[in-house]
């Protein structure tokens, strides 16, 4: 509920009491969500017609609260998503704000942030590092390509293969898969 009391003939809107007996024992009056009440002269435009309530939020003649909105000439509650971005409710740890928007965390944030065990920030690394091998030795080191590869380039091959293998052991946030041996 909206509170408020006139003085003066005009509406002043409280955002805030204690209790409703509070209220009653100082003079205001409840203004059920959603609707007008008082026949002020600000609550009108010049041909009589009532303001909307949007127009009389802009205008401060009535207040809402941090967690609600204007919709649809309407007061209504925020969303979960909105209280996040205007800072009134805590963002999940998987979930980031960026420019006004709430994002997943990518692996590696998740990881730093200790959302996630080094296993499961792993499982992802381990299956592009597999599929690689497979690549790996599908299109360039079959048995044809062998045959045709100098002793040089085979073991550049077994050294990318070996080091493929070794990467999860030895990845970081900021590391990188090893590259394609030169030559290829």
């Amino acid at each position: 509920m909206i509170f408020g009391k006139y003085e003066n003939n005009k509406l002043t809107v409280v955002d805030t009491l204690d209790s409703a007996e509070e209220m009653k024992a100082r003079g205001y009056f409840t203004v059920p969500r959603g609707t007008i009440a008082g026949l002020q002269k600000d609550f009108y435009n010049k041909d009589f017609s009532l303001k909307t309530v949007s127009e009389l939020v802009e205008n401060n003649l009535l207040a809402i609260k941090a967690t609600e909105k204007v919709l649809d000439n309407r007061i209504v509650d925020k969303s979960e998503h909105e209280l996040m971005i205007d800072g009134l409710k805590d963002i999940p740890n998987n979930l980031k704000l960026v420019n006004g928007k709430i994002e997943p965390k990518t692996l590696n944030e998740l990881y730093t942030d200790k959302v996630i065990s080094k296993d499961e920030w792993l499982a992802p690394i381990r299956g592009q590092r597999n599929q690689l091998l497979n690549d790996v030795d599908l299109i360039y080191c079959n048995a044809l390509n062998l045959s045709d590869m100098s002793d040089t380039m085979v073991d550049k091959w077994k050294e990318y293969k070996l080091a493929l293998k070794d990467y999860p052991s030895i990845a970081t946030v900021s590391s990188e898969f090893p590259s394609l041996p030169q030559g290829v």
